[in-house]
């Protein structure tokens, strides 16, 4: 049965519960014993909060909202209730808690935090043989800033395992610290360094409790994790997400435009490149957003048995130096290799001839 209700100001009724001589914007119910049951079970559902607060507080404009055109009540009465059954649908619903999902199945928080990863700087992995390369688009510094403690988009959490960040700088601050406790602890613990999928499992899951929690937000950044395992020469590359989810790549880009230089990967990427062609990769998929050149960009290499090695800015100026000349030759080729009687007054002259002929 289902009663529907004009929304209007009323008096709130005395019941056990509910805060006496309280005036509410509330809907008016017919005079009946059953719905009076669900007028005092709406109260104390809406003004959980309310109950406890003085009964000379104003009650919260939320709820003076509430009284939105209409509220429609089920009611369940069936043979042998006891209690009727709720269905309240508000016709303006408030914006859902961070770890609740909306009706079509999303958390938006945690798509709020994706977007702060596309909106960060580019990061780039790639793996060679031998060897694993991060790189990564720095931002310009100001005239007046000290960019030698300035904090790197490239975090080494221990000795054999680094990490590369898009989005938030705060929020990986605190999520790097907490990897290298978890390593040095690992470390105290067990006696051995932590593995590579250790430590970025571990990431995943303090970003993943993040999207479950009240009073909380989820880490707005997404991390590429790069090592090799304690007595393993396979470099690892793996990527973390705002939700929670880790994955193992060959090579992979996030941040601003990371479609984009992932699809250049895509198209380039070859396995076991050397130390050479990994850094070239790494640096000419940078320069696929990056238009300011070397020093805009931040490259990082990871060796099985050494710590982290970075690349000097005159080392990377180099290697620029050289792609650029590589692109310029390719165009020459190009322009030199079209040969006469290839363009659209060839075809127009031979689609004269044949016409002649008929």
């Amino acid at each position: 049965m289902h009663f529907w209700v004009a929304a209007g100001p009323a008096k709130a009724p005395k019941l056990p519960g509910g805060p006496p001589h309280h005036t509410l914007k509330r809907p008016q119910l017919f005079a009946n014993h059953r719905q009076l049951q669900t007028e005092q079970l709406l109260y104390n559902c809406q003004h959980e909060g309310a109950r406890k607060r003085s009964h000379n507080n104003k009650v919260p404009a939320k709820w003076h909202q509430a009284t939105i055109e209409l509220f429609r009540v089920s009611l369940d009465v069936t043979c042998g209730a006891t209690a009727p059954t709720l269905n309240l649908q508000l016709a303006n619903e408030a914006t859902p808690s961070p770890s609740v999902f909306s009706p079509d199945g999303h958390v938006f928080q945690v798509e709020y935090a994706g977007e702060a990863v596309k909106r960060g700087t580019c990061a780039v992995g790639v793996k060679g043989a031998d060897i694993v390369v991060l790189g990564c688009e720095k931002r310009s510094a100001m005239k007046l800033q000290d960019t030698r403690i300035t904090p790197s988009k490239i975090g080494l959490i221990d000795t054999h395992v680094c990490l590369a960040f898009a989005g938030l700088n705060a929020d990986a601050r605190i999520l790097v610290d907490k990897a290298r406790l978890e390593a040095q602890s690992h470390r105290l613990t067990v006696e051995d360094p932590v593995t590579i999928e250790y430590i970025t499992k571990y990431v995943a899951g303090v970003q993943q409790r993040y999207t479950q929690s009240g009073g909380v937000r989820p880490f707005g950044i997404s991390t590429l994790v790069v090592g090799f395992d304690n007595g393993s020469k396979v470099p690892r590359l793996y990527q973390t997400e705002p939700s929670g989810i880790y994955s193992a790549w060959k090579a992979n880009a996030i941040g601003r435009s990371s479609k984009t230089v992932r699809e250049f990967l895509e198209r380039n990427y070859k396995e076991d490149m050397d130390r050479e062609q990994t850094i070239r990769l790494a640096i000419k998929s940078l320069l696929e957003v990056v238009q300011t050149g070397a020093k805009n960009i931040e490259i990082a290499i990871m060796a099985p048995g050494k710590s982290i090695e970075m690349l000097p800015v005159e080392d990377i100026e180099n290697y620029v130096k050289n792609i650029e000349q590589e692109k310029q030759e390719e165009a020459a080729k190009k322009k030199t290799g079209r040969t006469p009687g290839t363009g659209s007054a060839a075809i127009l002259t031979r689609e004269a001839g044949s016409s002649d002929d008929q």
